[in-house]
């Protein structure tokens, strides 16, 4: 097999230090204290809260310093891109152009905040880079790309190559993206209690950016073909997924899942319209803030999910994370939710008969993803946040297959609204 057929997809191997030598190196910014840089919590890539001393400088794309806009930013996110996203730069390009849309729709008077791209010192937004780890830090994260490169001598593709130095160590060196973007106050929404007007106002979040992302489009998202879209969620039902499982109750829940999506929702998808869509509004995503127990949602972070999907999709992510917060009363949560969203935008006939199909995947999906990604990198505990509450959810839900009328008439008859049925 030769080595430029092979893809290494791995979490980036990064420390703390290096992140405040990039951040200086790349953006010119003078870290407050190298001690006081923190790894933030992340799925997929390395993220790394950064304080600098230093008002930022803009960068313009010839790499001429521009005043910056404002002043006031004094943190900063760092982050190092999981490998993937070096395969596809023309995703991360996207990604930048819809955050700009959509403060160029909503304006300056904007209730919701998102993070803002800031150029390095050569001009451009992605910086690439080299990180060099040892090729054990594979062990239990790619086993069978691990046995190729050690039996087959591998040597890599444009992205990573395989050196071995003087001692017979081998060493993966990779090619990964690095951005830095401005730190957007607030408290991940899954650190607080998920109130009813939080979880309307999440739906109303749904709803602005999914009605401002129709005008938005780009090839790389449409051209995208990912595993953590939803329209994709039948690629998992294969062994090599649902074996990372180790309960069997659990494992065949995730399977009604997947049979109820192929069943409802496949003989449903040319009369659906589909769109740009942020696809990721979870609790991690979410951000609040507030005083005196009176908090609001206040930003959205992370587009690295962004896809060209189904519209239906957006809200019933959505009601799904949202759901998983509150699963005590998980059907009357994802409601809020949808009566949030239903204040701002509108769903066709059509895709209102599939939203519950729609929760009940995204559940599945995340349930079967994190498990399987979780034997690969045994000490990302981040993977494992939706097991917490996911399986107990997802039986609530599937309880209702057989009758889904029943779910139907408490999100659309009741008329949910900050929680309080009109």
């Amino acid at each position: 097999m030769a080595g430029a057929a092979l893809r290494l997809y791995c979490r980036p191997f990064v420390q703390t230090s290096q992140a405040a030598i990039l951040a200086k190196d790349l953006f010119g910014l003078n870290v407050k204290d190298r001690s006081s840089v923190k790894e933030l919590e992340s799925y997929d890539d390395r993220n790394f809260l950064i304080e600098s001393t230093d008002d930022p400088v803009k960068h313009s794309e010839k790499g001429h310093m521009e005043k910056a806009a404002r002043s006031d930013f004094k943190k900063y996110v760092l982050k190092v891109f999981h490998s993937k996203n070096t395969y596809s730069c023309g995703f991360l390009d996207a990604t930048v152009k819809a955050v700009d849309h959509l403060k160029m729709q909503l304006g300056a008077a904007r209730k919701f905040s998102f993070p803002e791209n800031i150029r390095g010192i050569n001009g451009k937004i992605a910086q690439i880079e080299e990180f060099t780890f040892p090729l054990d830090y594979l062990a239990g994260k790619n086993d069978t790309l691990l046995d190729i490169i050690k039996v087959k001598k591998a040597t890599g593709d444009n992205v990573w190559r395989v050196e071995t130095d003087e001692d017979g160590v081998a060493w993966i060196t990779m090619k990964l993206y690095v951005r830095l973007l401005t730190f957007v106050p607030g408290a991940p929404l899954k650190n607080v209690t998920a109130s009813d007007g939080l979880l309307y106002e999440v739906g109303v979040l749904a709803g602005i950016i999914s009605k401002n992302l129709k005008s938005f489009s780009h090839p790389s998202l449409i051209a995208k073909c990912d595993i953590w879209d939803l329209k994709n969620i039948l690629q998992l039902n294969a062994a090599k997924y649902l074996d990372a499982v180790q309960n069997d109750k659990h494992r065949d829940m995730l399977k009604i899942g997947l049979g109820l999506f192929e069943k409802n929702f496949v003989p449903l998808t040319d009369k659906l319209p589909q769109q740009s869509i942020h696809s990721d509004i979870n609790e991690g995503n979410i951000l609040v803030a507030g005083k005196n127990g009176s908090l609001s949602v206040t930003g959205l972070i992370d587009f690295g999910d962004m896809t060209y999907s189904y519209h239906v999709f957006e809200v019933a992510i959505a009601m799904a994370y949202m759901a998983m917060q509150r699963p005590d009363d998980c059907i009357k949560a994802a409601g809020v939710v949808l009566s949030g969203f239903l204040s701002v935008s509108s769903l066709s006939e059509d895709e209102q008969n599939v939203l519950y199909y729609c929760l009940v995947s995204r559940i599945t999906q995340s349930l079967i993803i994190g498990s399987y990604s979780h034997i690969l990198d045994p000490e990302n505990e981040n993977i494992l946040y939706c097991a917490k509450t996911g399986y107990r959810v997802l039986e609530t839900f599937l309880n209702y297959r057989h009758d889904v009328e029943k779910i139907y008439d408490i999100w659309y008859n009741s008329r949910l609204e900050r929680g309080i049925a009109e």
